[in-house]
């Protein structure tokens, strides 16, 4: 019972922190106002996780081998899942103290790695690791280079209209497919502990995290959303297009090939590129973004080692 409520708690705080990220362009540039962009993101990460994990549990997959401690008995192994999900929620909240954009798949990948080296052991293999963190570093450049490659230097005449409704549908498009990335590495570790054996089991672990992520989703991370729309990369209505098509595109690349990528750098380098494309970058600002980003590798690293350590000490 208590994995269960860490990880739904740390649900929450990913669609509390990380989903708006899928929201930025949409809110800053106009065409939505929050409270409804917030209930369209909560509706569609929802969906999107259930659709993910029950239909393309790829990301799943991978994740549930670098949750799996082979050298620990079961209840130390479900005692430093605990914690390692304990510091993903704490770091995620301190992030949006902050209003710093960090990524809980980041921090949930760095303790998982410190746990496994206080233990003793590469749970997955080095290759696994290996392809995690190529997914993590590919998806920021990809995110970067599409968003410069697909916005314009001037903004083409589109219909106003016709602007906004393609706006709305990407934003939804961006949730869905944050619901389908994050949800996943979720409902991965209640698997790694064995507690949704079955597929009745993995039914009820993956509807656990929709609804946790839609809750987190409604209750918003407004204070993340202005930083990078607002203050490092203003983007008129064309231009916030371009950065969620880029941002999209990279999402479903990574979703269909199984790689456990951050769904909040992927958005923030596409809507940097496009504004570093149009000349609207505020590179201290970015920069600012990724110094938190660069940090949660040794906090969460920190952490999770500090937990295998005790949980050897104490439970094995």
């Amino acid at each position: 019972m208590l994995l269960i409520c860490s990880v739904a708690a740390v649900v929450v705080v990913n669609g509390w922190t990380d989903a708006p990220g899928a929201l930025t362009t949409v809110v800053c540039s106009g065409t939505l106002p929050l409270r409804r962009a917030l209930g369209l993101a909560a509706l569609c990460n929802a969906l999107g996780a259930a659709a993910g994990g029950l239909l393309l549990p790829r990301v799943a997959a991978a994740m549930e081998g670098l949750a799996r401690f082979p050298g620990l008995g079961g209840r130390a192994a479900m005692g430093l899942l605990c914690w390692v999900l304990w510091s993903v929620s704490l770091w995620g909240a301190a992030a949006w103290v902050l209003a710093v954009p960090t990524s809980e798949s980041h921090a949930l990948l760095a303790a998982l790695g410190g746990a496994a080296l206080a233990v003793g052991g590469t749970p997955g293999g080095a290759g696994a690791w290996a392809g995690a963190a190529a997914g993590l570093a590919v998806s920021a450049g990809l995110g970067w280079g599409l968003g410069q490659w697909l916005t314009p230097r001037r903004a083409a005449p589109v219909p106003a209209g016709g602007l906004a409704r393609r706006q709305v549908c990407w934003a939804g498009g961006l949730a869905l497919l944050h619901g389908a990335q994050d949800g996943q590495k979720y409902s991965a570790m209640l698997c790694a502990a064995g507690l949704e054996a079955g597929k009745t089991g993995r039914v009820w672990a993956v509807l656990l995290c929709a609804a946790a992520m839609a809750l987190g989703s409604a209750v918003g991370g407004g204070r993340i959303l202005k930083a990078v729309g607002r203050e490092m990369a203003p983007l008129d209505g064309h231009a916030a297009l371009c950065s969620d098509r880029a941002a999209g595109l990279t999402l479903a690349l990574c979703t269909l090939l199984g790689l456990p990528v951050s769904t909040g750098t992927v958005k923030v380098c596409a809507a940097a590129g496009a504004g570093h494309r149009r000349g609207v970058l505020r590179g201290r600002v970015f920069g600012r973004m990724w110094l938190g980003w660069l940090a949660t590798f040794p906090v969460c690293l920190g952490l999770g080692w500090l937990g295998g350590w005790l949980c050897l000490a104490v439970l094995a």
